[in-house]
């Protein structure tokens, strides 16, 4: 029953995520319009069928910017889960397989945690703007702590699981392991983490879009801007904050999915290993 309503919620997730990436992507190019091209006699013009979502206060359309802007949210996770799972993972699979990194690498996850404060990445931010997926990237960085600590602390426990020392006595490499052994039981809670990182970052893109920061075409950006529009602030911000908590939703849909798909076996194989 568990299995099945984690294949519900992957699906979901998935097939909704894969909607607003279509629409994000080729939205703009259905509509033949660029998100900065202006048109001062059609200003905050009312959705059309030229215009889908209207125009805003210089008369560009809102729909493109607004596509444009949940592709900085997709870009944005997709460079934060690569550098968690390079950082995050890779330094926790170090620190778990070879224990003469393990302190060096473990105060290398302490300096981490130590900057992984908002203040901090509030004033590093603007250093990161002009690389794309800097936020990302960024955001990343400072979350990898967390998947560092679970990768190792998983690692470390198997090393005394009986089928693990059995290979290790066996001749099997640190290489094979981590493939035949480690990561199979580790994906499913490592992919799990990757996606809750990546509904994270996207929030954060969208916060300091909000505080004038970062893209101009961000969904952050587009809700700061209907503050002045002065005709209708409720819709401007509206179509905006359903974008984003979509993008959210399917994160979280597929993170949940994944984490009843690949419960944690670690339990299951130190109890078969005790039976026997």
């Amino acid at each position: 029953m568990i299995e099945r309503t984690g294949s519900l919620k992957l699906v979901a997730g998935l097939a909704l995520l894969s909607l607003l990436a279509l629409v994000f992507v080729f939205g703009p190019i259905l509509s033949g319009l660029d998100p900065t091209d202006q048109d001062l006699t059609r200003i905050e013009a009312p959705p059309s069928y030229q215009s889908w979502f209207g125009t805003d206060e210089l008369g560009r359309d809102l729909f493109v910017r607004l596509a444009y802007g949940g592709r900085q949210s997709l870009v944005t996770a997709l460079a934060a889960g690569l550098t968690t799972l390079v950082v995050g993972a890779g330094i926790g699979a170090l620190a778990g397989l070879f224990r003469k990194l393990d302190g060096v690498l473990v105060q290398v996850v302490d300096l981490i945690v130590s900057i992984s404060n908002w203040s901090f990445v509030l004033v590093v931010a603007p250093w990161f703007l002009g690389i794309p997926g800097g936020v990302g990237i960024l955001f990343g960085i400072v979350s990898a702590d967390r998947i560092a600590r679970i990768v190792r602390s998983h690692i470390q426990a198997m090393l005394a699981n009986d089928v693990i020392l059995a290979a290790v006595v066996s001749g099997s490499t640190k290489r094979s392991l981590f493939r035949r052994h480690f990561w199979p039981r580790l994906s499913g809670v490592v992919a799990a983490e990757l996606v809750f990182v990546m509904a994270l970052s996207s929030a954060f893109e969208a916060t300091l879009g909000f505080l004038q920061f970062g893209d101009k075409l961000s969904l952050g950006l587009a809700l700061h801007d209907a503050k002045g529009s002065v005709t209708d602030e409720t819709s401007r911000m509206i179509i905006p904050a359903l974008l984003l908590m979509m993008i959210l939703l399917s994160f979280y849909l597929i993170s949940r999915g994944v984490a009843q798909l690949r419960p944690d076996t670690l339990g299951q194989d130190h109890g078969a290993s005790t039976h026997a």
